[in-house]
Parts: structure tokens; C-alpha cells; sequence
């Protein structure tokens, strides 16, 4: 088992003396968050460059939320996701760490012909197949990650999320699993994550 940490909890002056921290630690790799990642990608890869510690994976933010309801934002969103991946594939991380939506973002209910829920799913799944085509591109994968009750109405559960990637039935596609929320949602943690 390889342990990670999030970079916002290593201490130092610089981006090198918190990847030598990691290191000392134990740490194999650190997960960077995604504000301002553009803009930060060549001091990262150059302070990888000097150590034996690796990019696991970027942690999503709110804008790369793609699951809007007007359909001009959730295009420019995608492009943000796909750029997301490209710059994972850049760092040699794994991939990315996506939240499709959370609240207080919700679509109107249709009934009787399709409930929020049904709406959210079917296009969520329309658009990772998108997502999922230039993740497969570029080497990396979208890691789905459920969340607790207070903070998405959408992916709750692992299982919620093992459905909708077998759905889009892509290799570059799978789930993320936190504690957090599974103490939250999960009845069962061990049997959830069989």
C-alpha cells in the first residue's frame, strides 16, 4: 500500500521543502488541489523532478462541477474537466478526483416523465462519456467521488457511483472512496467496499 497526502497539509517554506516533509513521513505520493493548478503546473513538475515523491491524483473544485443546468456552462465546465486531466496526465498522477454535483445545484423535476434524480443520471453518464473518451487520451482516469448527504443530492453511496461507471462502461472511469462520507451514508463500510 502506497500512502498519500493532500499537499494543504504539508508545512514549509516551498513546494520542495514540503515534498521532502512528505517524503520523510512516508509518504509515496501528494494529491494537488486544483485552484490555481494552471498556473502552478512547471513549479510542480519541476519540484517532482527532484524528489522520490509523486503526484497521486488532483483534487477537483467546484468549477469543475460539470452537472449544470444551462447547457452553454456545462459545455465551457466539461472543457475545464478535460483540461483538469490533461494537466493530471502532465504531473503524472493518476488522475483526477471529479465531483459531477453537488448542492445546492439541482435540475427540475419533470414528473411524471423524469424525476431530478433520473435527469441528473442519464446526463451525468451523457457526459462522462465525453470525459472518459480524452481521459483515455491522455493516460489518466476520472475518479468519481460520493459524497455525504449535507453536501450532494446526487452520488451518495460507493454503489451509487459503481452504477453510473458501469454505465459508461470506460476503463477511465472508476471511484474514490473517503472515509468521511462513508461514515456518513455507508450502513456497512466493510461490505460496501466489496
Amino acid at each position: 500500500m502506497r500512502l498519500a497526502t493532500q499537499e494543504r497539509h504539508l508545512p514549509g517554506r516551498d513546494l520542495a521543502e514540503r515534498l521532502a516533509l512528505a517524503a520523510e513521513c512516508g509518504f509515496a505520493g501528494v494529491e494537488f488541489g486544483g485552484h490555481g493548478l494552471r498556473e502552478r503546473l512547471p513549479e510542480i513538475q519541476r519540484a517532482l523532478a527532484h524528489s522520490p515523491v509523486r503526484a497521486s491524483t488532483v483534487c477537483g473544485i467546484p468549477e469543475w462541477d460539470f452537472l449544470v443546468p444551462d447547457c452553454d456552462e456545462r459545455v465551457r465546465r466539461i472543457g475545464l474537466v478535460k483540461e483538469a486531466l490533461s494537466m493530471a496526465a502532465d504531473l503524472g498522477a493518476v488522475g483526477l478526483i471529479g465531483i459531477p454535483i453537488r448542492r445546492p445545484v439541482r435540475f427540475p423535476d419533470l414528473s411524471p416523465l423524469y424525476t431530478s434524480d433520473e435527469i441528473e443520471r442519464a446526463l451525468t453518464a451523457r457526459c462522462l462519456e465525453e470525459i472518459a473518451a480524452h481521459a483515455e487520451k491522455v493516460g489518466v482516469l476520472y475518479l468519481l467521488e460520493p459524497l455525504n448527504r449535507y453536501e450532494a443530492f446526487l452520488l451518495r453511496t460507493l454503489n451509487d457511483a459503481v452504477t453510473l461507471a458501469q454505465q459508461v462502461n470506460s476503463p477511465a472511469i472508476k471511484i474514490m472512496a473517503d472515509f468521511f462520507h462513508m461514515n456518513i451514508e455507508e450502513a456497512d463500510i466493510p461490505a460496501s467496499l466489496r
